[in-house]
């Protein structure tokens, strides 16, 4: 065998130099394996044929290089250094001959090379000398610790060391050639930063421990045939390593090969472990074929941007992280996988199909910001958080698929169909900005939580039957939708159909709920009719400009501001409606009669510009706040003289309208309140007349800015005596309303000449002048209320005439 590899090298030579020097002339570009590497592919296909390794002959010795340790296995002749390790040659390019080494004493050192010649060396002895480049030991079997760590030397030639012991080599930065024939295992960190190193032969390395070769950065190709394990961060940062060649390796321990960026391909057919970010950072790698492995760890080819061939046939679950990042991964096919990790394939740009034929479940951001267009994958069961987050999806059709995480098809630009009728919940944000998304069939889901289809421009269909609750914001600016019916709908959440401009019908017969903001600026809206609905949220149904008609049989709360700004409301049909809360139906220019029998009570701005209403049926009505009927121009048109029988309570008296108002009568108002921001007595200087018999209170600012003659004018019918303001006193006796409500000065001299005057003529002469002046007054009032009857307006129940009686009298 030894003479045929010899005549076989002699011709490989031959053939590579007529080789080399055509492509000279020809100015071709060749690169050809070098005879030592030529010589490892030899003896790894001998290897294969005979399953064992050259080195493991026995030749019978001819000269022996020095004497060989009795207790060792393995004997090697000078021929056979010469014939397969080329020793001679060695020898000759340290201007050295095998005499000069049998003859050299141990430790000694010639031509700079330290001949060493013990079995074993503890410490560090050898490399203290910085003239030392070279090493040679005929007779030592295991590299101690640290032996020859942060030394000069250049080379090493051990062809008998079975180990290499923790950080032997570490920090040899000059160390470029390493004769190592027989080592089994290489310790930890034993060539971890041999900058220099360019080129590792190993044929009987099986194991090498963690940050062997560590940061070699000249390292570009390592051979090891028998090697099974390599160790934690082994050949990390060899950032030029290109060649590898482990037929036998079975496990990979994390960034094993980590960030060595000149990889281009891996083919290893017995691997069955890889472990974490193995080939992490390995830009160039573009190949991988692992035929038996069976599971790939967290981000083991995370960043591997050149990879775009994937061979492995028998994985069962993958990883998170594991191929995040890999730009070029165009195509999947992954026949026994059944789980994919947390961000597996993140950022990946599969544009083909992805087959998985055995998946079930995929986890958080599995193929996040992937270009994937095509998902085969008929078992799938379960798809978690942002799953599928950004991708190319054209159509989702899964018959399997039971459970989907929040936002796990968000973003899908390119989604057109979702077909998912086993799905029982539609969690937050699942489809959200699927702008080109038209149809939507879940048949079994009951809930479809938060922004669940926002902004998806162009959903025309929605098939979800089941369906019993609508949170929040869930079809917002779904501008393409025109009709939507869910037969078993209870809830709606706040803003969910919000600016659905093309939306014309909505059905939904059990509805009990509407949200605020629910159908605003739905303006193709035209009528609604919800014979079960109990509650209506803030500015549900704000800016429908085209709602025409609105019929609430049941309902009995409307939210602030429902229908504000719905121009075209004609009709209004709530007939056990208890209150009118603020804006309500503000602006509503087309509504022109109002009937609501149960309502005792109309917020501020209530129906503020409802300029064309005329009629105002509200029995029961109590309480009145500030501006409700503000610039209702028709209906004061119409009514200028009002009459509020049960109103107890007012904000300010200001209709917006006091040059077309004249008189108020307020049988049972007790207040008048007013705030900061409306505390001028200006709302009312125009109106002329206010009855109010029971008024027993108002603000105390509300008279400033006013003068006497306007106030005592329109106070004429309330009794002063009574009336207190809001700081608890009585008005005679407030600072702020004294000069304004008291009675003019003659007529209280004469309220106390009668309760000072002893002499019994004097007090009946004035008896009589007050009888004379009551008479007066009562005809006065009596011309008043017939002028009021005449108008038609108002009809005063009760007289007025007691009102101005004086004291007992």
């Amino acid at each position: 065998l030894l003479s045929y590899l010899t005549v076989l090298l002699c011709t490989i030579q031959s053939i590579r130099s007529i080789i080399s020097h055509f492509c000279h002339e020809n100015r071709l570009k060749c690169i050809l394996p070098s005879p030592r590497f030529l010589i490892i592919s030899i003896m790894k296909f001998h290897h294969k044929l005979h399953k064992q390794s050259i080195f493991q002959m026995r030749p019978q010795p001819l000269h022996r290089m020095n004497e060989l340790n009795p207790n060792s296995s393995v004997q090697l002749s000078t021929k056979d250094f010469d014939k397969l390790l080329n020793f001679k040659s060695y020898l000759q390019s340290l201007n050295l001959d095998e005499q000069k080494v049998q003859e050299a004493q141990d430790l000694e050192v010639v031509n700079g090379c330290c001949i060493l010649k013990s079995a074993e060396y503890s410490q560090k002895q050898t490399h203290r000398n910085d003239d030392v480049k070279h090493v040679i030991a005929t007779r030592l079997e295991v590299v101690g610790e640290e032996l020859f760590s942060d030394s000069q030397i250049e080379s090493i030639c051990c062809p008998l060391a079975r180990r290499v012991e923790t950080n032997a080599f570490m920090q040899c930065q000059q160390l470029k050639l390493i004769i190592l024939q027989m080592v089994q295992t290489v310790g930890y960190g034993s060539f971890q930063e041999c900058i220099c190193l360019q080129e590792v032969v190993l044929p009987k390395a099986q194991t090498i421990m963690q940050f062997s070769f560590q940061n070699c950065a000249q390292l570009h190709t390592v051979v090891m045939p028998e090697l099974l394990h390599v160790g934690q961060g082994a050949f990390q940062n060899c950032s030029k390593l290109s060649e590898i060649d482990f037929p036998s390796l079975q496990k990979i321990s994390q960034n094993g090969f980590s960030r060595c960026s000149s990889i281009t391909k891996i083919d290893f057919e017995q691997l069955e472990f890889l472990g974490q970010c193995a080939f992490q950072d390995c830009t160039s790698l573009s190949q991988i074929d692992l035929p038996v492995l069976t599971k790939i760890s967290p981000a083991a080819f995370a960043n591997c941007q050149q990879l775009s061939i994937v061979n492995m046939q028998s994985v069962h679950e993958i990883k998170e992280r594991a191929f995040i990042d890999c730009e070029c991964l165009t195509d999947v096919y992954f026949p026994l996988v059944s789980q994919i990790g947390r961000q597996a394939f993140c950022n990946t740009k599969i544009s083909g199909k992805a087959k998985f034929p055995l998946l079930q479940s995929v986890e958080d951001d599995a193929f996040r910001d992937c270009t994937i267009s095509d998902l085969q994958a008929p078992l799938l069961m379960q798809i978690n958080f942002q799953g599928f987050k950004n991708s190319r999806l054209k159509v989702i059709d899964s018959q399997s698929v039971k459970n989907i995480g929040l936002k796990c098809f968000e973003g899908c630009s390119e989604l057109m169909s979702v077909i998912l009728p086993q799905l029982k919940s539609v969690p937050t944000s699942v489809f959200a900005n699927c702008s080109k998304l038209q149809t939507v069939n879940i048949l079994k889901a009951e809930t479809v939580e938060d922004y669940a289809f926002q902004n998806c421009g162009q959903l025309t269909q929605i098939n979800i039957p089941l369906l019993k609750t609508v949170r929040d914001y869930v079809f917002e600016h779904c501008s393409s939708l025109t009709q939507v019916s869910f037969p078993l709908l209870e809830i709606i959440g706040d803003s969910t159909f919000h600016n659905c401009n093309k939306l014309q019908e909505f059905s939904a017969p059990q509805i009990l709920q509407i949200g605020q903001f629910a159908f605003s600026h739905c303006e193709q809206l035209k009528q609604i009719y919800f014979d079960s609905l109990k509650q209506i949220g803030q500015f549900c149904y704000q800016i429908c400009s085209n709602l025409e008609s609105v019929n609430l049989p049941v309902i009995q709360s409307v939210g602030k501001g429902s229908f504000n700004q719905c121009y075209k409301l004609k009709n209004i049909n709530i007939p056990y409606l208890q209150k009118v809360e603020d804006e309500v139906f503000k602006e509503c220019d087309s509504l022109t009669e109002v009937h609501f029998p149960l309502v005792t009570s109309v917020g501020s701005l209530a129906f503020f510009n409802c300029t064309k209403i005329q009629r105002f049926v509200v029995p029961q009505l109590k309480i009145i706040e500030k501006y409700s009927f503000g610039n209702c121009t028709e209906f004061f048109k119409q009514n200028s003289y009002l009459t509020f029988s049960l109103v107890e309570q007012m904000h300010i008296i200001n209709f917006g309208n006091d040059d077309l108002l004249k008189a108020l009568y307020l049988p049972n108002l007790k207040i008048i309140d007013v705030d900061y921001y409306h505390r001028s007595f200006y709302p009312m200087a125009k109106l002329q007349v206010l009855i109010a018999p029971k008024l027993a209170q108002v603000g105390s600012k509300y008279f400033m800015n006013a003068n006497s003659k306007n106030v005592f004018k329109l106070f004429r019918y309330v009794p002063l005596t009574q009336l207190r303001c809001t700081c608890k006193q009585f008005v005679e006796s407030c600072p702020l309303c004294k000069k304004l409500l008291i009675p003019p000065p003659s007529y209280q001299k004469l309220l106390d000449n009668l309760t000072n005057r002893k002499k019994h003529v004097q007090l009946r002469k004035q008896r009589n002048d007050l009888k004379s002046r009551k008479q007066k007054l009562y005809e006065e009032v009596g011309r008043f209320n017939e002028q009021l009857c005449e108008n038609g307006q108002i009809i005063a129940a009760e007289s007025i005439v007691g009102f101005c009686e004086l004291g007992n009298e």
